[in-house]
């Protein structure tokens, strides 16, 4: 078994563990990265902060708290604003330009869900130029980033988190880490088919907390982003684009959104998915599943400058945005739940913190478009000079004990990985359909069963180490939708992103609050 030692091991490489790192390696720390594969963060558009006259930390504060169905954990939700207004001259500093308008400020977008402009960026491509500058910074610091590794388990010696039972998947073979806290940074998960998220995320980080003694919180929470290409290929496209001036109509040429809303742009991104998904089941929608987006109207400089991003990746696949209409759908986007942090994004396991899309907690039951962004910097800032904070204060030198070690090993069955793989994709075809944007008890309790039996049949240790991968990863979806039914189901309302067609109506008196999922529970 390979063996290596570090103070802070930040599990993750998008915007969120490279913002921890770089915090924790400049308080003295020594830090290393660790990285499975592909993360969500070059696509970041850009992230909310509160920096134009008109907005405020307050009027910030307010738009989340009311974003998010009242459900956001409030002093989340205050060091979030705050953090978010300190990302931008953090972000300068370190060399990221934001675009300005001719006077001087800056030129903001306005997300679906926001009161004002709101949204810094870099172009398009925020998140992508962000990630080349912490790397570089990272680069300069001497940090050690170990790719495609997977961590398996989070282990613990007297409560405390002490290592990592990790796998080198280029090698196949199994590597321990030891360290004195751990920043999770995961990201979110393709927990359904159609997802926008990278096949290699597969709810590592929800399951390494919750297996470790970590409460999660708000998981039947899964926003749906309303409007994504459904042919001739999965495209994403920015809902900004409805706020410009973007139109949506049924096969029968209705703009079926102004029945609740007076614009495709006044609507909430949670709503926008529900009525659109509600306009495809009641056989409106257009020829391949999805309904019609129509932006010809814009000025043609909207779309191609100010978004160049999705603007060439629509060119790319024979579409132009300015002269067509396309086919769009409601994709599985981001999990509005996850572990539960304090405001310094610790967790309830000393040494273990957690920040990015991993985390429960701040949006509610609905999340403002570029907040997403947003909480990548700040919690990332925050959980490694929080871990660093911790390791200064709590040190410990002991290496992790090999018989800690031994439980977690595989044990010889004669099942390969071929035998976990197909698990993958039932799990996900299972959860779009009883997790989408419209659930009903039939479906959530159908899910329940079978995942349920999906678990038993990976519970046996794979025979080899490629197994274990498969099976873990096999686990980590299944357990993590387990969760996600068992919260939907419970919540016997319709809030946010969470839409019951058998309680369609919201009630404060008996849900108006997060539902925390205890470890081991």
């Amino acid at each position: 078994m390979q063996k290596a030692s570090t103070e802070i091991l930040v599990i993750g490489a998008g915007i969120a563990g490279l913002e921890a790192a770089l915090e924790s390696v400049r308080a003295g720390r020594k830090t290393m990265i660790l990285t499975k594969g592909a993360c969500a963060s070059p696509a970041v558009l850009g992230f909310n902060a509160p920096v134009s006259e008109e907005d405020s930390v307050d009027r910030f504060c307010q738009d989340t708290k009311q974003g998010g169905w009242n459900l956001g954990n409030s002093e989340l939700i205050e060091t979030f604003a705050r953090g978010a207004k300190a990302a931008v001259p953090h972000m300068e500093e370190l060399g990221l330009s934001f675009e300005k308008q001719e006077n001087g400020e800056y030129h903001l977008l306005k997300p679906l869900g926001c009161s004002v402009p709101r949204l810094m960026h870099h172009q398009n491509i925020t998140g992508k130029a962000s990630m080349a500058l912490l790397e570089k910074a990272l680069n300069q610091a001497d940090v050690e980033i170990r790719q495609n590794c997977m961590a398996l388990s989070l282990l613990k010696k007297e409560d405390r988190i002490c290592g990592a039972l990790c796998l080198d998947l280029a090698a196949m073979d199994p590597l321990l880490i030891s360290c004195q806290a751990v920043c999770l940074c995961t990201g979110g998960a393709h927990l359904m088919e159609k997802s926008t998220y990278p096949l290699c995320q597969t709810a590592d980080g929800f399951q390494l907390a919750y297996q470790a003694g970590a409460a999660l919180v708000d998981m039947e929470f899964i926003q749906h982003e309303p409007c994504r290409a459904v042919w001739p290929r999965p495209l994403g496209i920015s809902t900004t684009l409805l706020s410009k001036g973007g139109l949506l109509k049924n096969n029968q040429g209705e703009r079926f959104v102004l029945k609740e809303y007076e614009t495709e742009g006044a609507a909430p991104k949670d709503q926008l998915a529900r009525i659109i998904a509600q306009e495809i089941l009641a056989g409106k929608g257009s020829e391949h599943g999805g309904v019609y987006l129509d932006l010809t109207g814009l000025p043609p400089e909207e779309i191609i400058e100010n978004h160049s991003l999705y603007y060439h990746r629509f060119m790319d696949a024979g579409i132009d945005l300015t002269k067509e209409i396309v086919e769009v759908g409601p994709a599985a986007h981001s999990i509005m739940g996850g572990v539960q942090i304090q405001k310094d994004a610790s967790t309830c396991v000393p040494g273990l913190f957690a920040a990015g899309e991993v985390i429960g907690g701040l949006h509610g039951a609905n999340r403002l478009g570029g907040n997403a962004g947003a909480e990548t910097y700040v919690f990332g800032r925050i959980a490694g000079q929080s871990a660093a904070a911790f390791v200064q204060a709590h040190p410990a030198n002991e290496n992790v004990p090999d018989d800690m070690i031994a439980a977690f090993l595989p044990r010889e069955n004669g099942k390969k990985a071929e035998s976990f793989l197909p698990f993958i994709d039932e799990i996900r075809h299972i959860l779009a359909k009883a997790m989408g944007p419209v659930r009903c008890e039939a479906h959530l309790i159908q899910a329940l069963n079978r995942l349920a039996e999906i678990e038993n049949a990976c519970l046996p240790l794979g025979h080899d180490w490629k197994a274990q991968k498969a099976r873990q990863e096999a686990l980590n979806l299944c357990r993590t939708g387990l969760i996600c039914c068992r919260a939907a189901l419970s919540r016997k309302e319709s809030r946010g992103v969470h839409f019951r067609s058998d309680y369609p109506m919201k009630d404060d008196e008996n849900f108006g609050f997060a539902q925390v999922i205890a470890p081991n529970t």
